[in-house]
């Protein structure tokens, strides 16, 4: 679920349209699976120091440079 985060243990492929038993919110099953696979990415993107933008853009990082 990618509002709470549950885990379902398994789920027949025929199922499109599923209930999170934790939170109650209806869930179409490649919607949600579009969301958390995006969540993920970006959270790789971030790990690996990159600036990931509000759209799912994603740019390096820029630092400022300080003259000493």
């Amino acid at each position: 679920c990618h509002c709470c985060g549950h885990k379902m243990p398994e789920m027949p492929l025929n199922k499109r349209i599923w209930q999170c038993p934790e939170c109650g919110i209806e869930h179409d099953r490649d919607i949600n699976a579009a969301i958390n696979i995006e969540r993920k990415g970006m959270l790789e993107l971030q790990a690996a120091g990159l600036v990931v933008s509000a759209h799912g853009g994603q740019r390096k990082s820029v630092t400022q440079t300080v003259a000493v």
